[in-house]
């Protein structure tokens, strides 16, 4: 049973929207056989996207708090199965890292599940201010 509660969709839909685009976009790099060791360390780190840079906003007011804590291990885990999803994929996806993202893009099988909770959770705490940060 979710706990999380029921709030506007609007920034939820906003941040799910742009994690969508950002598979998106390793996709192409996958696929037009541009996976290189930059683009791999940039994917792991958590700080490079938009996400993470709105979280680092968000950092000094949260840091101590669990929603906060869980959504940015959530967001961290990603990226670093992400880099190593594309570390391993050679050139243009050969072993697998474009239907395996093209599942996630597709949120084929739940694939935003173990980011939703506890964005959900988190943004309910937030402030419009702070959601405009995003």
């Amino acid at each position: 049973m979710n706990t999380a509660p029921t709030l506007p969709p609007e920034i939820i839909e906003i941040v799910l929207n742009n994690h969508a685009d950002y598979i998106g976009q390793l996709i192409a790099y996958a696929e037009a056989g541009q996976v290189g060791e930059d683009l791999i360390a940039t994917v792991r780190s958590d700080s490079e996207c938009r996400i993470g840079q709105w979280l680092q906003k968000l950092d000094a007011r949260y840091a101590g708090n669990e929603a906060f804590a869980s959504l940015c291990g959530a967001h961290k885990a990603f990226h670093i199965r992400a880099a190593d999803l594309l570390g391993g994929c050679g050139c243009g996806g050969a072993s697998g890292a474009v239907p395996y993202l093209r599942r996630l893009h597709a949120l084929d099988g739940g694939a935003f599940n173990d980011l939703l909770p506890p964005l959900t959770r988190f943004v309910a705490q937030l402030s419009e201010a702070e959601k405009a940060l995003f």
